[in-house]
């Protein structure tokens, strides 16, 4: 029993063996319902639209990722229906092998739409979670605002809607400068995370966190004793 196949050569895609095939359907499949539950609650906790908007979007994203993965695997795990025919024959009644076999041709060109249906989705799911797990962070935490990070709060959908046309129009080709996109779209945003404020946004925007950041540093300055300590809040 092989664990894994050899690496696919040119366009051709990787074909996973049993054990890969289970492996994906298995740790992909267990995290669904946990994915949908976690986006409910964080949904349902949160105290504000804009906390509300943020965990739906996270929520929405994380459980698609395992749904589509995971019916995408198990689609094409039952794509071996070829050595079936026996099977197939004795639960239709009928030894008409010619019969047997158009309905498997019918049967196989179905589910060879439908699996490069869902391994498009599969691959576009990934530039899809790439952005819904960024948008928490750039919506709820400040940022410089004359940072051009400010800018990636609507920036990192554009660069994932482009990496999905990407990967629709060159599926399974030039797969080194895809993985390329996905290492750009993915650690890019990151930059905006290390010029981010520690505290997250309260409900009210910035507004309010500029007023709430201006009560706590003067309720700071009550209990100063030094000048040195008044320049470190302020």
């Amino acid at each position: 029993m092989a664990w894994m196949n050899g690496v696919a050569v040119g366009q051709a895609a990787y074909q996973p063996t049993s054990v890969e095939h289970w492996a994906n359907m298995v740790t992909h499949g267990l995290f669904v319902l946990p994915a949908i539950y976690g986006a409910v609650f964080m949904v349902t906790a949160a105290h504000c639209s804009l906390h509300q908007l943020a965990a739906a979007i996270y929520g929405l994203g994380l459980a698609g990722l395992f749904s589509v993965s995971t019916f995408f695997h198990i689609v094409f795990y039952l794509g071996y229906y070829k050595s079936s025919v026996r099977c197939l024959s004795e639960i239709l009644g009928t030894e008409d092998i010619q019969r047997t076999r158009v309905i498997l041709e019918i049967t196989g060109i179905f589910h060879r739409k439908l699996k490069e249906v869902l391994h498009r989705g599969d691959r576009a799911m990934i530039y899809v979670f790439i952005a819904t797990s960024y948008t928490p962070w750039l919506l709820l935490r400040p940022l410089p605002q004359d940072s051009w990070t400010l800018h990636l709060r609507w920036g990192i959908w554009v660069l994932a809607v482009v990496g999905i046309l990407y990967q629709q129009m060159f599926h399974e080709r030039f797969k080194m400068l895809e993985t390329v996109f996905y290492l750009v779209i993915g650690i890019m945003p990151s930059m905006a995370v290390m010029n981010m404020v520690s505290l997250i946004m309260p409900c009210g925007g910035v507004e309010k966190y500029k007023t709430k950041a201006v009560a706590q540093k003067s309720l700071l300055l009550l209990f100063c004793h030094t000048p040195g300590q008044v320049q470190e809040i302020v």
